[in-house]
C-alpha cells in the first residue's frame, strides 16, 4: 500500500518553500528588470510559487483551524478598504499582492512547518547570517555583486548606500532599515543558538548578525534588537547562562572600535542629541501622525484604500511632510490611512490574539526566541512600513506561521 500523498509531498514541499524564502531574501528579485507577459518579473515568480506552495500546503493538511479564518478576517479587513477607496483598481492589486505575499505565506508556513520548528528555525538563522555577511562585505569593501548587474537588477546597482550620506548597506534588500529588520527578527533566534550550543562556532552568527545591525547605523532597527533581545532575556535568563555572549560581544565591540576612524561622524550624526530631538519634533515621521488625521477625518471607517497612501500624500500630507517622501514610514499609521479604523482593529486584533497563542507556549524556548524576534519586528514597523518590502513581510509571516505551529502543537 503506497504513503498517503502528504506523506510523499511535505518533504518536497519543505525544501521548495525554504528555497523560496532563501531567493526572495538574498537576491533582490523585486529589481529584475525581466518582465513575462507584460507583467514584473518578481510577481510572477513569486506569485506562482506561493501559489504552488500554497495548493501543495492545502494538500499536506486539508483541515482548515482558527489560525486560517484569522487571515482570512485580516484578507476581508482590507479588502473593505475598497468601499471608500480612491483607486479601486490598485487597491484590489494591493490586497491581493499583501495576500500572497503575506498572509498565505503564514498559511503555508504552518502547514508544511507543523512539528518542524527546529527546521524553520535553522532556516531563519542561515538566511540571517548569509544576508548580514552580503551587507558586512558591502560596508566594509564597498562591495555588492547586485550592483554590478545592471543588465539584471534594474537600477539597483546605483542605490549603493555605503557610498551615499545615508550610511549603511542596501545588501540583497535595497535599503539599511528593512535590510536590518529582517536581521532583527533572528537576532533572538542567534542569541538562542548561541547559549544553548557547546560549541564556541555556533555563537557567530549572533555576532555576524548583531554586526550587521550595528553597521546598518538604522536607530529603529537598534531599537527593535535591543528589545527583541531583552525580551528573550527576561524570559530564558534563569535557565540559560549568557556568559557565553559576552565573547561576542567583546569581539563585535573590538570590530566596531577598529571602525571607529571612518565610522565616528556617522555615529555623530545619527546619535546627535539635536538631531534625534528635531526628528521627534519636526521630522516627517511626526508629520505622517498629522496628515493620518487629515485622512482620516474624510476616510474614518474603510480609509483610502489598500496601497493608495501615495496617491493621497500630496493632497493630505502636513505641512512638515516631505513631498517626495510618499510613505508614512510607520505601518500602523499607514494601516489608518489605507484601511480605516476597521482594517487597523482587525489587524491589531490578529496580531494580540496570536501573539498571545504563541507566549502561552512560551516555555519553548526556540519557539520564545522566534516570538520575541516577532516582536522586535512590530516595534520596527512604527518607523517603516515593512510589510511593504517583499523580503521583510515574507520572512515575518514565514516565522509566524512555523510559530503558531509550534504553539498549537505545544498548548493543547
Amino acid at each position: 500500500m503506497s504513503p498517503p500523498i502528504e506523506n510523499k509531498l511535505l518533504p518536497s514541499a519543505r525544501a521548495a518553500c525554504l528555497a523560496i524564502l532563501f531567493i526572495v531574501t538574498l537576491a533582490p528579485v523585486n529589481f529584475i528588470s525581466i518582465k513575462i507577459f507584460g507583467a514584473p518579473f518578481h510577481h510572477v515568480f513569486i506569485g506562482g510559487a506561493v501559489m504552488a506552495l500554497g495548493l501543495a500546503a492545502w494538500l499536506c493538511d486539508k483541515e482548515l483551524d482558527d489560525f486560517d479564518l484569522w487571515l482570512l478576517l485580516v484578507a476581508g479587513g482590507f479588502s473593505m478598504s475598497m468601499i471608500t477607496s480612491v483607486a479601486a483598481g490598485n487597491t484590489s492589486r494591493s490586497v491581493a499582492s499583501f495576500a500572497v505575499r503575506g498572509l498565505a505565506v503564514a498559511f503555508i508556513a504552518k502547514r508544511l512547518f507543523s512539528g518542524a520548528l527546529e527546521k524553520a528555525s535553522a532556516a531563519i538563522l542561515i538566511c540571517a547570517t548569509l544576508l548580514a555577511t552580503i551587507g558586512l562585505v558591502e560596508f566594509f569593501f564597498q562591495w555588492n555583486p547586485f550592483f554590478r548587474m545592471k543588465e539584471l537588477f534594474f537600477d539597483y546597482w546605483r542605490l549603493n548606500f555605503s557610498l551615499t550620506p545615508r550610511s549603511g548597506m542596501a545588501a540583497s534588500i535595497g535599503h539599511p532599515v528593512p535590510f536590518a529588520a529582517c536581521l532583527a527578527l533572528a537576532l533572538p533566534t542567534a542569541a538562542y543558538v548561541a547559549v544553548s550550543s557547546k560549541n564556541l562556532i555556533y555563537s557567530a552568527p549572533f555576532g555576524i548578525i548583531s554586526a550587521a545591525i550595528i553597521f546598518s547605523f538604522s536607530r529603529s532597527s537598534w531599537i527593535a534588537a535591543a528589545v527583541a533581545c531583552a525580551f528573550f532575556a527576561v524570559h530564558a535568563g534563569y535557565r540559560i547562562n549568557f556568559r557565553r555572549l559576552l565573547i561576542v560581544f567583546f569581539a563585535v565591540g573590538a570590530l566596531v572600535l577598529l571602525a571607529l576612524p571612518s565610522t565616528k561622524i556617522v555615529y555623530a550624526e545619527r546619535l546627535s542629541l539635536r538631531r534625534i530631538k528635531q526628528e521627534i519634533i519636526s521630522s516627517h515621521r511626526t508629520a505622517a501622525y498629522k496628515t493620518t488625521y487629515n485622512v482620516l477625518k474624510i476616510y474614518p471607517f474603510f480609509g483610502i484604500g489598500f496601497g493608495n497612501y501615495p496617491k493621497v500624500h500630496e493632497t493630505y500630507r502636513d505641512a512638515g511632510g516631505v513631498e517626495s517622501l510618499e510613505t508614512t514610514d510607520n505601518v500602523y499609521l499607514r494601516f489608518l490611512c489605507e484601511t480605516g479604523v476597521v482594517g487597523s482593529l482587525i489587524f491589531a486584533a490578529f496580531a494580540l490574539y496570536w501573539f498571545r497563542r504563541i507566549w502561552l507556549a512560551r516555555d519553548n524556548l526556540p519557539l520564545y526566541a522566534i516570538l520575541a524576534g516577532l516582536l522586535g519586528f512590530m516595534v520596527n514597523q512604527a518607523a517603516a512600513d515593512l510589510f511593504y518590502w517583499t523580503a521583510p513581510q515574507f520572512l515575518f509571516w514565514f516565522s509566524l506561521g512555523a510559530a503558531v505551529a509550534a504553539a498549537k502543537g505545544s498548548v493543547k
